[in-house]
């Protein structure tokens, strides 16, 4: 199976571990762990796939036979049923009886099927999720206490009463027929007198009878009386086995009632506790910001003596060996190279180049220090303060600084119920609640990439090819940067025919983007500049396995630097949002990206990290020429690249700072929170197919969530309306400012067809018919 890696797996006690070989196995080499009991599990029968989603890494299996396959999926049910039956009561034996008890807890796969997986290799952690931790908690109370084997004893003793009392009806019911055969045998009243008035003896027979009434031993026959007594002695025991049960039962519900008692009483404790020391850690946590934060401080004020210093010793700054990107005032990004860089940057050669010993708590500081550096790069001499670079982004672009309102609290979605059924599938054509989005959509996220255009224009000064690929590389990596703080959300959909434009004075671009096929979406845009040209079109193929999210761009990003005339292709990295129904969500992006130009080729990988790992979203590569490293390139693509070897590496790009309370404005960059605004000069020169104009979005930024819902499924409605009209009518949809073409690959690719911004210009958008109506303005 081409493109699938065979691998040995064996089920065992609810883990499915898995390595190269049987030898491997025997060994202990192990490339992963999967506890099956906390995953997720999906099938597919006719591809014979098995995908297992284990929240930090999702498996892709395959058997090659049917029947294999099959008893697979078999075994991998019972072991998840047993695996839960063992969070949930702990290891502890008892009588409660095991649902895979009659089932082999191992299997060899070399002898049933020889599977085949498609995943990265991964190891075991033993850091587990909150909900696990509180299984544990509750499995060793109930293993530390005698309540389960007191509750089987009594449930022991109560079904072999109720057996007793089922023999015992069975008796009964035995006897009752035995009693009326037994009527046959009965002496005959008729035949012991004459009945016959004639008789002349009638009144003294009578008279006998009456005072001399025959033995009952003569009317019934011996059997009939042992029967009789024993019938009074079975329903005695029937009584008394009923009591006895009726007893046990009390008794059950009584322990049942004291045990739950017990455990709340424990676990009110433990969260009392639990808070007394949540509140400590954020105490201390606070102490260290504040310290942290004082440092900062104290160095910022120390770096801007030293430029005072050298400005009046030296009239102009000696110019760095290798151009760094400053990005504007406005958007407080910082790449000048300072002390802290160049310690950061040694710790970054260290978690490329080997194993680093940084936890995870030592890169949250590290990012937080970052951000929260505003210098402005090698040509300001005295570095602004956040709320200069406020004052000076309200004089420079005049744009909104936040979003009309704070995000709406929505309460509790269960977004399992609308997700369960689709498992393994594209999400594409499944309709998701409002709630779920932002108050952008596809096409703005499109030009958001564009928000570091700062280092393409620094390209196009720089004379060295090999440096223009490190800017460029810098510029691709830098389209990930604001999603570190986007996970809860994702953008709107375009509806088909929709478009969005922008036209950035303060960074001296104008971006167009149509979205061009609604089934499969298709995204395209084209942005131009003096110095470059920007395009692509985008296929998104959104999976969801259980517990996270798998959004794969397909599709390449082109870059032509007009000065050099030199064309840059490169593809984009998978994203994954993890967590997506417990705990702290975050994104991961991962894979490998390839830039090219000519012979000069730059090669990213995106490090696919678990929660834990401290080489979380690193990114490092290389630029080379004819198979020769020219440059080495490493950092984080939330936080900075750099390039070089430590300790004079020099930062290329590092993120700008977010606003102080991005996290109630859907995590926005400054750059994102000015993309839907509306100008009203603006306005009367957009078309009316403009996102900016779409009710559900505007709606949903101004925090009207019922009237964003309500008009969300009124536009879906009538995008399934117009469709059906085109097929009946046979009638091929053509979008008005791209064109359908084949790339240097001979893929189907989208083109701009270059008549967007005249017919803005003459004859304008009011002059002119649009083929279809997307809303009502």
């Amino acid at each position: 199976m081409k493109g699938w890696h065979k691998r040995y797996f064996v089920l065992e006690n609810g883990m499915l571990r898995y390595s190269k070989t049987a030898g491997d196995m025997a060994k202990g080499k192990l490339h992963g762990t999967v506890d099956v009991g906390l995953s997720v599990i999906s099938t597919k029968a006719r591809g014979r796939r098995i995908d297992i989603d284990a929240e930090e890494f999702i498996y892709h299996l395959k058997c090659k036979l049917q029947d294999g396959f099959t008893e697979w999926v078999c075994q991998l049910r019972h072991h998840r049923l047993f695996r839960q039956h063992e969070i949930a009561f702990g290891h502890k034996d008892s009588k409660v009886s095991s649902p895979i008890d009659e089932l082999p807890l191992q299997m060899s796969p070399v002898h049933a099927l020889p599977p085949n997986v498609r995943s990265r290799d991964g190891t075991p952690h033993p850091t587990r999720s909150p909900s696990f931790m509180t299984h544990n908690r509750v499995a060793t109370w109930l293993a530390e206490s005698s309540m389960l084997d007191t509750f089987n004893k009594d449930l022991g003793a109560t079904q072999e009463g109720v057996f007793h009392l089922g023999s015992l009806v069975e008796q009964l019911a035995e006897l009752s027929s035995s009693a009326y055969d037994a009527s046959s045998g009965f002496l005959n009243i008729e035949e012991m007198t004459p009945l016959s008035s004639s008789h002349p003896n009638l009144q003294t027979v009578e008279n006998d009878r009456f005072t001399n009434p025959p033995d009952s031993s003569n009317l019934f026959p011996p059997t009939f009386l042992t029967q009789k007594s024993h019938e009074k002695k079975l329903r005695e025991e029937f009584l008394l086995s009923a009591k006895q049960i009726v007893s046990n039962l009390r008794h059950m519900a009584k322990t049942i009632q004291n045990e739950r008692d017990r455990l709340k009483q424990a676990l009110e404790l433990e969260c009392l506790t639990m808070s007394s020391q949540n509140n400590s850690v954020v105490n201390n946590l606070r102490s260290s910001l504040t310290q942290a934060l004082q440092q900062n401080a104290d160095l910022r004020l120390r770096l801007n003596k030293i430029h005072v210093e050298s400005e009046l010793s030296d009239g102009s700054g000696s110019p760095d060996p290798v151009p760094v990107h400053h990005q504007s005032i406005s958007y407080e990004s910082s790449s000048a190279v300072s002390i802290s860089e160049y310690f950061d940057a040694a710790e970054y050669i260290q978690n490329t180049e080997s194993s680093s010993e940084m936890s995870f708590t030592d890169e949250e500081d590290e990012g937080s220090f970052t951000s929260d550096n505003s210098e402005t790069g090698t040509d300001c001499t005295h570095p602004p303060s956040v709320s200069d670079c406020q004052q000076d982004l309200q004089c420079t672009t005049g744009r909104r600084t936040r979003l009309p309102v704070p995000k709406p609290e929505v309460g509790d979605f269960n977004l399992w119920n609308l997700l369960c059924r689709n498992i393994g599938k594209d999400l594409s054509k499944v309709s998701m609640p409002v709630t779920l989005n932002e108050p952008l959509n596809t096409l703005q996220r499109l030009c958001e990439e564009l928000e570091y255009t700062e280092l393409l224009d620094k390209a196009a000064e720089t004379d060295d090819a090999y440096e223009r690929m490190v800017l460029v590389a810098a510029f691709a990596v830098s389209a990930y940067g604001s999603s570190y703080y986007r996970a809860g959300h994702k953008p709107f959909n375009p509806l088909l025919g929709e478009t969005y434009e922008a036209i950035r004075e303060d960074k001296g671009f104008r971006f167009i983007a149509e979205q061009v096929s609604h089934h499969p979406p298709v995204s395209a845009c084209q942005a131009e500049s003096k110095n470059f040209v920007f395009w692509q079109d985008m296929r998104i193929k959104t999976t969801f396995w259980g517990k996270s999210m798998e959004v794969q761009p397909v599709g390449l990003v082109h870059l032509v630097l007009t000065k050099y005339n030199e064309h840059y292709r490169w593809n984009k990295v998978t994203m994954c949002v993890h967590n997506l129904f417990g705990g702290q969500r975050w994104v991961d992006q991962y894979g490998e990206m390839c830039i090219t130009c000519a012979n000069i080729k730059c090669k990213l990988t995106f490090a696919k990290a678990t929660y834990w790992s401290n080489k979380r979203h690193e990114v490092y590569g290389n630029v080379t020429s004819g198979g020769k490293v020219i440059h080495s390139l490493f950092g984080k693509w939330n936080e900075g690249l750099y390039c070089g070897t430590a300790p004079s590496a020099k930062c290329v790009w590092r993120i700008g700072a977010m606003p102080e309370d991005h996290e109630c404005y859907y995590g926005f960059t400054r750059f994102a929170i000015e993309l839907n605004e509306l100008e009203p000069e603006t306005a009367s020169l957009l078309p009316p197919t403009d996102t900016r104009f779409r009710p559900d979005q505007r709606k949903l930024e101004e925090g009207n969530i019922q009237g964003a819902e309500t008009m969300k499924i009124q536009l879906e409605q009538s995008q399934r309306d117009r469709k059906k009209k085109r097929e009946e009518e046979s009638v091929i949809y053509e979008p008005m400012w791209f064109k359908k073409g084949t790339g240097h690959d001979g893929k189907e690719c989208w083109e701009y067809n270059g008549l967007y911004w005249s017919s803005r210009k003459n004859p304008g958008f009011v002059n002119i018919q649009f083929p279809q109506q997307l809303w009502h303005s």
